[in-house]
């Protein structure tokens, strides 16, 4: 304690003189002899605060002792002071400079994601969107929702997610972009898997017989081509990227019909592709020749409908529609707008 203090009067005694000595005369020996005293008492006070300074707080060494001496050096007279006052304060008193290493925080909440999944399996798409447009509903409220939408198909569920990205919650943003990555990642994973079949099937067509060739290219194109319609009809692509993925899914089809004319499957598959890429006559096509190949009309009049009001031919729209309201079990959209669309019916015949 006493080394320090006598430590502490040099360093004051030299920053005294130095001042001394600029006060005395203007002339420039003096302003040199000024600094260079100057610089001793900043030099002196450095080496106190070096050797107060904790083991931890002095790296980089060189970088540590330049700012300690700056500080004093800069800053006459009381960069000396205040610096001599910490070093006491902090030697002295350590707990009124000291850090708490811990702290208490609240206990975690952890939910059981696999038991409200099961709860929550039967969560409808029109309650979810409800749900998670609701600014009011607590974030714990929408992440049970997310979670059950893991169930859903992803063309219900995934329009649900991407209106969740701008949400305020980090934790929804997060969850429903992970949803998101993960089907994308299962689809592209099939795709590749897919493809890869498809090009060992064609390196092995010389050892098998021309049926057996032919039912394995049909059913690897027929894959490939409902996969990239997945991604399609699933809204995990857009602009080019769709694009690309509607024509990849069209030269499938073409492809696996080429092999066979009689997949009503295919063909509706077909057709879908076709109203996508705005090929409303080939869709057409595409369509009859699946209800003569033996696509239900509860799939095909719904589709003829919609290129019948595109094509602006209101009344052919009515009357595909209600043929398609005769034709079977339908789902509940389509149910009302066959309802809407109820009207005079024409004897239309494909």
């Amino acid at each position: 304690m006493i080394a320090f203090w006598k430590q502490s009067m040099l360093a004051l005694s030299a920053e005294a003189a130095s001042l001394a000595l600029l006060s005395q005369t203007t002339s420039a020996s003096s302003l040199v002899a000024y600094f260079i005293v100057h610089a001793m008492a900043s030099a002196a006070v450095t080496i106190m605060a070096w050797v107060l300074v904790p083991e931890h707080l002095k790296r980089p060494r060189w970088g540590v002792l330049a700012l300690l001496f700056s500080f004093d050096f800069f800053i006459p007279g009381l960069g000396v002071l205040a610096m001599l006052i910490v070093l006491h304060v902090a030697t002295r008193f350590p707990s009124v400079v000291g850090t708490e290493r811990y702290v208490d925080i609240a206990e975690p909440v952890f939910v059981s994601s696999e038991k409200e999944k099961r709860e929550a399996s039967d969560v409808r798409a029109g309650y979810a969107r409800r749900i998670l447009r609701d600014p009011r509903q607590t974030v714990d409220t929408k992440l049970r929702v997310l979670i059950a939408l893991q169930s859903m198909r992803p063309k219900v569920a995934i329009p649900l997610l991407q209106g969740l990205l701008a949400d305020p919650s980090e934790d929804i943003r997060l969850l429903a972009y992970s949803m998101m990555d993960a089907w994308e990642k299962d689809i592209t994973q099939r795709l590749q898997a897919a493809q890869a079949l498809l090009e060992a099937n064609e390196e092995e067509t010389a050892k098998r017989s021309n049926e057996e060739q032919k039912a394995t290219q049909l059913n690897a194109h027929r894959k490939l081509a409902e996969l990239y319609w997945e991604q399609v009809d699933s809204g995990l692509t857009r602009g080019d990227l769709r694009t690309f993925a509607l024509q990849q899914a069209k030269k499938h089809c073409e492809k696996a019909l080429w092999l066979d004319t009689q997949q009503a499957g295919l063909w509706l598959l077909y057709s879908m592709v076709l109203i996508d890429l705005h090929q409303n006559q080939a869709a057409n096509r595409a369509l009859r020749l699946a209800y003569k190949a033996g696509a239900s009309g509860a799939a095909v009049y719904p589709r003829l409908a919609r290129l019948a009001f595109e094509a602006g031919n209101y009344e052919a729209t009515k009357t595909w529609m209600r043929r398609a309201g005769r034709s079977g079990h339908l789902p509940h959209v389509v149910r009302q707008s066959v309802r809407y669309w109820a009207g005079k019916n024409l004897d239309v015949k494909l």
